[in-house]
């Protein structure tokens, strides 16, 4: 299927079956799968007192492609750790479990085991509906951009500090002001800085006059 997101040279999918939370990576760096798996990081939610999100994590190379996928947990055990009834189960689901190897540390719990108490288990642990939604909210959003021309956003300053009178309050700032213009010009149109220096000067004294 589709990606969910890419970096450089690396791919992020969402794998909706087995559980929920379950993110595949594939890359053709360690460096480009790196830097994808800590912006999947940063987008999973964190709970109280705890430092980093909860997660198991699956890695490995395959025909010089690296390869990766993470699971990631809502809950370290379910209720039938808990539980003194029939459900009972001494089980703490860990990256085995996680993976679709479950281990039974008695023989009491693999004898009362079914599916039904492994989807329970699975439900529990796993990441919820929402934390899931917001994770791919996440990484899919797009900021929106706004290309304001240089002159005219200054122009529209100077307006406004020469209507609330605060212009002639920052006029002995006006020196750096021209400094800074020149600076961020020059790196826009590769001009020489002495040359623009001249030119920047101008443009503010043009200003000036034009705001009135």
């Amino acid at each position: 299927g589709e990606p969910l997101t890419t970096g450089q040279d690396a791919k992020l999918y969402h794998f909706p079956k087995f559980c929920r939370g379950i993110y595949a990576f594939r890359s053709d760096t360690p460096k480009s799968l790196a830097k994808l798996f800590y912006r999947l990081v940063d987008c999973a939610p964190l709970y109280t007192g705890e430092p980093e999100p909860r997660l198991n994590l699956y890695i490995y190379c395959y025909k010089n492609e690296y390869r990766c996928f993470v699971v990631l947990r809502g809950q370290v055990r379910s209720h039938h750790y808990y539980s003194t009834g029939e459900d009972h189960l001494t089980m703490t689901p860990g990256a085995a479990d996680m993976a679709g190897f479950f281990v039974c540390p008695k023989l009491n719990d693999f004898q009362k085991l079914n599916s039904k108490l492994l989807e329970e288990i699975l439900e529990e642990v796993s990441i919820s509906p929402k934390d899931e939604e917001m994770i791919a909210w996440r990484l899919t959003r797009t900021q929106t951009r706004y290309n304001i021309p240089i002159l005219a956003a200054l122009l529209f300053l100077l307006r406004f500090l020469f209507r609330t009178g605060l212009l002639w309050d920052l006029l002995p700032f006006a020196p750096f002001f021209c400094l800074f213009l020149c600076s961020a010009t020059c790196s826009l149109v590769r001009l020489p800085s002495a040359e623009m220096s001249i030119k920047s000067s101008s443009s503010l004294i043009t200003l000036l006059f034009l705001i009135k």
